[in-house]
């Protein structure tokens, strides 16, 4: 044993530790106690398109629409339309399979940091303790603020689905490569594919196994496993990016940046992910990352330095402690389908780092226990500490998260000159009837992004709301002018005019929005409404007839039809 009682000389193998499965208990702890504050957070952003919006969930046994609706992630789709079954639209279900699957990522994370460890001990000179590193390492991560975009926001719900199945695909792998068991290269490859139909970002796999192969077994054996399990998973993961990169740039072609401006951009977005790891200040739902204005963008070549001294510094340090080099190019293989030269919409988002972080804990815990001057008692008592401080990052977090004007409000601030986040935060309170609040919000993004018709929509509809009825008038104006084809803001034009009572007005804006949009059930409603109102009532039984033509034969439109059939039968 040496001095300092962290590191202990090399033992041959005995088998799998005992306490395996308590440590991977109280990891499983830590990460449910992380968020026990997070289940009753609402549904934010895309949100309302991947769940409240989402066709696809409404009908479970309709399994064909619930798979293709979402190419790409079918999976995360599938646990979807699980969740609506179960929970309908309470966000708290959503909430609780997020965490759920996010003890189970910890706990595998756990299993992965507790096979990597005990594979450089059988090579090492000096052993680390197999049990503390990988708790180190799983509990940091499970416990960490960054991660509570992934698991506090129900779409971020990709990344640790991926993550929950990438980290067994892993260890099947490599009991395939090590043990030549071919029921666990099977399983590999069924995991793999379940966590390619969850995240995108599960095509680094080949390539972290690659590396671990390079930095923790013996040579002997390497050209065998090169050709059966390497080369086959890298050639299937570039025939399925080829494929996924076509349709990323056919559905985004308006918001591309050009590949070098990306990859600028992108250097300074991998190290501001960096500094919330080891930093966790400023998050938020929208960071405003300012784009590279051109190929010589000094501070974005400086951060692409920086990032290729880390790549080299790390790969320099594989023979002093390998698991540093496997932690930071982890890291970075992790964020390389995200941070690289295709542009996404959001240049940077917290949920893309979920996996990559656990690359640099992995990093910092196996340096600090491989540290020749590290003592154990120390940094057992600067790990309690590190755990006690980010759990209470990760409730601030979750407190945040549970309000979407607190998000909102959040982003505002981080992001000041993106039109998105004031208009977010601007539905965010109208939808909480503080609409005197908004108002200056729709107007930024009117003056950040002139042609948002709906802005200028919402706009319209916050001040009929105060009673502010000429200039909600000249709001809902602009945003036809804005879109001609623009149905709902006639119907809110037309709306307007009956609060107003006149009702020749409504009755032209409701026409217009159904010559716009046939199939417009409000304003086929509201013309049914007007004309009884007015004593037309075959117009009114016309309109009733043609919503039951859309809407199937509800006691409501059953009622309108008798109703006025009955008043054109009476004597006048």
């Amino acid at each position: 044993m040496v001095r300092q009682g962290v590191l202990t000389k090399r033992r041959p193998a005995t088998g799998r530790p005992a306490a395996v499965w308590p440590g991977a208990a109280l990891v499983a702890v830590l990460a449910l106690v992380a968020y026990i504050n997070a289940f009753h957070g609402a549904f934010v952003y895309d949100d309302r398109d991947t769940v409240i919006a989402n066709p696809s969930l409404r009908d479970p046994s309709n399994l064909r629409f619930i798979i293709t609706f979402s190419l790409f992630r079918p999976f995360v789709n599938i646990s979807y339309a699980i969740d609506y079954a179960i929970w309908q639209l309470n966000p708290f279900g959503y909430h609780l399979t997020n965490i759920v699957l996010h003890a189970l990522a910890a706990v595998a994370w756990y299993l992965v940091v507790l096979r990597i460890v005990e594979d450089r001990n059988k090579r090492a000179e000096r052993a680390l303790p197999v049990m503390a590193v990988a708790f180190g390492a799983a509990s940091l991560w499970a416990v960490h603020p960054l991660l509570t975009e992934a698991v506090g926001y129900v779409s971020g719900r990709s990344e640790v689905l991926g993550a929950v199945w990438l980290l067994p695909a892993f260890l099947a792998f490599r009991r395939a490569a090590l043990d030549h068991v071919r029921a666990a290269y099977f399983g590999g490859i069924l995991a793999f594919l379940l966590a390619l139909g969850s995240k995108e970002t599960a095509a680094m796999l080949p390539f972290l196994l690659l590396l671990w192969d390079r930095l923790f077994v013996e040579r002997l054996g390497f050209r065998h496993r090169l050709l059966t399990l390497h080369l086959p998973l890298v050639a299937v993961v570039v025939s399925a990016a080829l494929v996924r990169v076509f349709t990323l740039v056919s559905a985004e072609a308006g918001l591309l940046r050009s590949p070098w401006q990306n990859l600028l951009t992108q250097a300074r977005v991998v190290l501001g992910y960096v500094s919330l790891v080891f930093v966790p200040d400023g998050q938020s739902i929208m960071h405003g990352v300012r784009v590279a204005p051109d190929a010589w963008h000094v501070p974005s070549l400086l951060a692409m330095l920086a990032i290729g001294l880390a790549v080299w510094g790390a790969w320099r340090m594989r023979r002093c402690e390998p698991l540093v080099t496997l932690g930071v190019l982890w890291f970075f293989l992790m964020l390389l389908p995200s941070s690289s030269i295709i542009a996404l919409k959001e240049p940077m988002a917290e949920h893309r780092a979920y996996l990559a972080a656990a690359g640099l804990v992995l990093a910092a815990v196996g340096g600090a226990l491989a540290w020749p001057r590290a003592r154990l008692a120390t940094l057992r008592w600067v790990f309690g500490t590190l755990v006690i401080a980010l759990v209470s990052l990760t409730w601030a977090r979750n407190a945040v998260w549970a309000d979407p004007v607190h998000v909102w409000a959040e982003a505002v601030e981080t992001a000041p000159n993106q039109w998105e986040a004031h208009y977010a935060l601007a539905d965010a309170l109208r939808e909480q009837q503080r609409c005197a609040e908004a108002l200056p919000e729709y107007e930024t993004v009117l003056q950040l992004s002139p042609a948002h018709r709906d802005a200028a929509n919402n706009l319209g509809i916050c001040l009929a709301q105060l009673g502010r009825y000429d200039q909600a008038r000249a709001a809902f104006e602009a945003a036809v002018q804005i879109d001609p084809t623009f149905a709902r803001a006639c119907n809110n034009l037309g709306n307007l005019a009956l609060v107003t009572g006149d009702h020749a007005a409504a009755r032209r804006e409701f026409a217009r929005a159904l010559n716009l949009d046939h199939g417009n059930v409000t304003a086929r409603r509201q013309l049914a409404a007007v004309s009884e109102a007015d004593g037309d009532y075959a117009e009114a039984v016309r309109y009733c007839h043609e919503l039951m033509g859309l809407q199937g034969r509800t006691p409501e439109l059953l009622e309108c039809i008798r109703r006025n059939e009955e008043r054109l039968r009476a004597p006048r």
